[in-house]
């Protein structure tokens, strides 16, 4: 392994925070960096923020126009595929382009790598909205694991229980690593860390999480409208995970997947009545056509059988009307709630 670093940032309309962005890699500490700057056909300012920075540091940065808006998964890996020629016995970092990192990020990460031999190394992390930064929930503490412990006690985290953090950020990875998994973009626009990070895991012989947080997240985005991408591209990988679980024998894993599927599934009608206004047919409708995938909900209908609970077995039964009338009791609870906290913010304004 060699000491050079490829920092990969994928940009899509990101100029309100696309410089702050790239000074943060360019004043780290550690030195040995290359940035990759992979502008997915930007529609605002962006290509032209990437293009004044290729001119001013043109040693220190490459640019990749992509011809056609691919997403976030697809737009990595072509920054990736620049890395495994560029730079096949180095290290690789993922910064998304509204995100920012400390000074020492680098140096500390690449000082645990060489210092354990570790193929992955996690750093912790800050949660940014507005002003407003408070460091995010770990679930381990620092130290370094190695297998079998990795696939028997932590690949969980992946099917739906918080155990490690399973993004792409925040983490420096060995390129050989990645190249040699043969993981392969998916075009997936949600849910794409996870899946990269789960079809790599079985690859990782040794995974250091360090004491040390240095990266700012930036979150808030998708919180006020309607995601089309969230349940096609979820149930999705729900038949993947599920595959993947059974291949490694991990019964709890399908389960945790069947159980999260269901919640996926629900907190998409919630929004589809929220946002999109649909009525109870057309919700009855939606509901009907993706029940009628047998495969996709075989593992819910086996929990529905053993433990008779009420939102399981109405989708074993197909019961659109009951959990119509669950999705809407949420939906008016919902309501409530916002509508509480608006008088309170009024009274005391």
């Amino acid at each position: 392994m060699n000491g050079k670093v490829s920092a990969i940032v994928p940009v899509y309309n990101a100029s309100g925070y696309l410089g702050k962005c790239v000074d943060s890699i360019l004043s780290q500490t550690y030195t040995d960096i290359e940035i990759v700057l992979v502008n997915d056909c930007s529609t605002d300012n962006s290509a032209e923020i990437c293009q004044q920075y290729k001119f001013k540091f043109p040693d220190k940065i490459l640019l990749i126009d992509k011809p056609r808006n691919e997403g976030v998964d697809k737009a990595r890996f072509s920054g990736l595929t620049h890395v495994f020629g560029s730079n096949p016995e180095g290290m690789v970092t993922f910064v998304d382009s509204d995100d920012y990192i400390e000074p020492e990020a680098i140096e500390r990460q690449v000082t645990e790598m060489i210092r354990t031999g570790a193929d992955v190394v996690q750093m912790q992390s800050y949660r940014v909205m507005g002003m407003i930064r408070r460091k995010s929930k770990t679930f381990v503490t620092p130290q370094v694991i190695k297998q079998p412990e990795l696939m028997e006690k932590y690949f969980i985290s992946f099917f739906g229980v918080n155990i490690l953090d399973v993004g792409m950020w925040a983490k420096l990875y060995k390129v050989k690593l990645i190249k040699s998994s043969g993981v392969a973009p998916t075009g997936f626009r949600m849910g794409e860390d996870l899946m990269f990070n789960l079809h790599l895991f079985p690859h990782i012989s040794c995974y250091s999480i360090i004491d040390y947080t240095g990266y700012n997240y930036r979150t808030g985005g998708l919180t006020s409208r309607f995601n089309p991408y969230l349940w096609e591209d979820l149930k999705e990988q729900s038949l993947q995970k599920t595959a993947i679980a059974m291949k490694h024998c991990n019964q709890f894993a399908v389960r945790t997947t069947a159980i999260e599927l269901k919640n996926v599934f629900l907190s998409t009608a919630l929004q589809r009545k929220e946002y999109l206004k649909e009525t109870d047919d057309e919700l009855k409708a939606w509901m009907t056509i993706q029940l009628a995938d047998c495969k996709l909900w075989h593992n819910v209908r086996l929990i529905a059988d053993e433990n008779n609970e009420y939102i399981y077995n109405a989708i074993r039964d197909n019961d659109v009307n009951f959990i119509l009338r669950h999705v809407t009791a949420i939906y008016k609870g919902m309501r409530l709630r916002r509508y509480i906290k608006k008088l309170i913010s009024l009274i005391f304004e």
